[in-house]
């Protein structure tokens, strides 16, 4: 009796930390997101964006430890319902940089995913290789480091009616998993923000009733005939 009484507690104590590891953002600032503007829209004019706050994700590329904090480049990727950037990375758009007012070392920050939320500043360019890159430019005020995939990475695709958001199709109807690596996924990105947790869904009006559809009450007078 006492092993299922303390099987039952770990059990809800998983569940509510799963619960509470669902949406990393704080609520408060969350509500402070401009979910409407894309990072395409932002990649396209970053001035026109200056002074938003946005959340966005992404691989880490490269980080420096600058005099007012860490410049981070980071390979952006869309983030899901759950502010992930879980996404292989052939979904992204292009890359951004962001400046951490808080020191982190750059050899933890290599290659690992993270969600942020920043205010654009505007662009940058700076060189990639042989040509100039301009790179929307923002300062965090929020940044979640995901921990790093150990062993079996479980593919998304596999699955796809349990992953409606992205979702994924095969170009040639005769192979489908677990026949999928003959003719790999073609992945879609999403096109419009996932819902927020505290969004209340719009409510419908429902149309008035003409005098003659009202229903009789209990308490009326049947007419004489």
């Amino acid at each position: 009796m006492r092993c299922l009484f303390i099987s039952t507690l770990t059990v809800a104590s998983l569940l509510v930390v799963g619960c509470m590891s669902d949406y990393v953002i704080p609520e408060a600032l969350d509500r402070q997101v401009d979910r409407t503007a894309t990072f395409t829209d932002l990649k396209r004019n970053p001035e026109a964006h200056k002074g938003k706050t946005l959340a966005l994700g992404g691989v880490v590329l490269r980080a420096k430890n600058l005099k007012d904090g860490t410049e981070i480049e980071v390979l952006q990727l869309p983030l899901d319902r759950s502010d992930q950037p879980d996404y292989p990375l052939e979904a992204s758009q292009g890359r951004f940089l962001v400046l951490d007012p808080d020191h982190h070392d750059p050899a933890v920050l290599k290659d690992r995913r993270i969600t942020l939320v920043g205010e654009v500043i505007g662009k940058k360019v700076e060189t990639i290789d042989e040509f100039e890159y301009s790179f929307p430019y923002l300062s965090a005020r929020f940044i979640h480091i995901w921990p790093e995939r150990r062993g079996y990475a479980y593919d998304r695709s596999y699955y796809p009616a349990y992953y409606p958001y992205p979702y994924y199709y095969y170009p040639d109807p005769y192979w489908y998993p677990p026949f999928w690596y003959n003719r790999p996924p073609v992945f879609i990105p999403p096109t419009n923000p996932p819902p927020r947790r505290f969004q209340a869904p719009a409510e419908k009006e429902s149309p008035p009733q003409a005098p003659n559809d009202q229903p009789q009450r209990r308490f009326e007078k049947k007419s004489s005939e």
